[in-house]
């Protein structure tokens, strides 16, 4: 819980700088920074590559040998290189294939980190079976001795005590859980997953997708897997690959090879920068209405629309800016995110601030201070085009 409540605190506020500090567990506050950094630096002793490129010259790795990958990417690049389907030749026989080009399919990702403490309960639930009595899961005794502790009483006297008195009992570190209980973890989670890719699978613009490949470590679960199939039918494939719970892990590596794999992406939403601009009668909200000369602040110009392909490595048209006023010294773009397609103003809900790019106008060029800016949303960061 102390975990999930100091990284909840980083969301609490959304402009983030290098200046923020965060909160330990003991009074002391530290900047976020360092703490990206120290992590960084135990990833790499441990020879694995973490987040936070921004970050990552402080302990030595340089830029061109750090690179993000999203994780769907990399969980269909590792599936796109296995024997995942059936598919029939030309001859009429049946062979098991790899995906081909054109194929359409939805990657489905049911993984998670979770506490150390939760691992065994975790490997039980993908190694569960239906015709199975009892679940047998090891409890730390460490754990156990705190319980103890806290309480003042042993939890092997307490269970009887409670509504799973003869369905769960303990035996030293081992926990048998009866069959009807444990199944019962999963109603919960399974009822929303297979009713959220019902209603995927209905939509109209997934008419032609018709495999689902599920990857992460509760993909391991034949009784998810089951209830998947059971609730789609057969109207979708649904294709374990081995290993579902490193298919992320091993992808990620593939596309640090083979970066070019992944030729474009979908937008997943609508990038611009804030602007100011003349009121437009009509046009504009009555609330916006300056009370004094005409310009109106916090204007959404879109640079990228939510949906639009864009293309790896290609950046967009470039819009020009020109200063308020000619004595202006410095100007700031505010790069925001919508989640609506064609969104106004940058104050809407759904709009949140991902940056601040500041540009020193006293080396400007040009007479009238113009700034041409492009922008490049077709990676994991956005990139600065050029200026004037």
């Amino acid at each position: 819980m102390m975990l999930y409540k100091k990284k909840d605190e980083l969301t609490e506020d959304t402009w983030l700088k290098e200046s923020i500090n965060v909160d330990g567990i003991t009074p002391k506050r530290m900047k976020a920074v360092d703490v990206f950094a120290a992590v960084i630096e135990y990833f790499r002793g441990q020879i694995l590559n973490a987040l936070q490129t921004s970050h990552a010259d402080k302990v030595g790795i340089s830029k061109d040998q750090l690179s993000l990958a999203l994780e769907p990417e990399a969980a269909s690049i590792h599936c796109g290189k296995q024997l995942v389907s059936v598919k029939e030749q030309p001859c009429g026989n049946k062979a098991i294939a790899g995906l081909q080009k054109g194929d359409k399919y939805m990657v489905f990702d049911q993984g998670g980190a979770y506490f150390e403490l939760m691992y065994n309960f975790e490997h039980a639930k993908t190694s569960f079976k239906e015709d199975t009595d009892k679940t047998t899961i090891r409890i730390s005794v460490a754990w156990l001795d705190t319980y103890k502790e806290s309480t003042k009483q042993k939890l092997k006297d307490v269970i009887p005590q409670t509504r799973f008195n003869n369905k769960i009992e303990l035996l030293n570190d081992k926990m048998r859980i009866k069959h009807s209980l444990f199944r019962s973890f999963f109603d919960y989670s399974i009822s929303n997953v297979t009713n959220e890719l019902d209603k995927f699978f209905k939509k109209q613009e997934l008419s032609g997708v018709h495999t689902l490949l599920a990857v992460g470590g509760f993909s391991e679960s034949s009784v998810l897997i089951d209830a998947v199939k059971q609730k789609l039918g057969k109207k979708v494939d649904v294709i374990v690959p081995r290993d579902p719970g490193l298919a992320v892990l091993k992808g990620a590596v593939m596309f640090g090879f083979e970066p070019g794999t992944i030729e474009s992406r979908v937008s997943r939403y609508t990038y611009g920068v804030a602007m100011q601009r003349n009121y437009i009668d009509g046009v504009d909200n009555m609330s916006m209405r300056p009370t004094f000369g005409s310009l109106i602040d916090d204007v959404f110009d879109i640079h990228v629309r939510k949906g639009q392909v864009v293309e790896i490595g290609h950046f967009q048209p470039e819009h020009t800016y020109f200063p308020v006023v000619d004595e202006q010294k410095c100007a700031h773009f505010e790069f925001f995110a919508s989640e609506e397609v064609d969104p106004k103003y940058t104050t809407e809900n759904g709009c949140n601030i991902l940056g601040v790019l500041g540009v020193d106008l006293t080396r400007k060029d040009s007479k009238d201070g113009e700034l041409s800016l492009k922008i490049n949303a077709s990676g994991t960061e956005i990139g600065k085009g050029h200026q004037k």
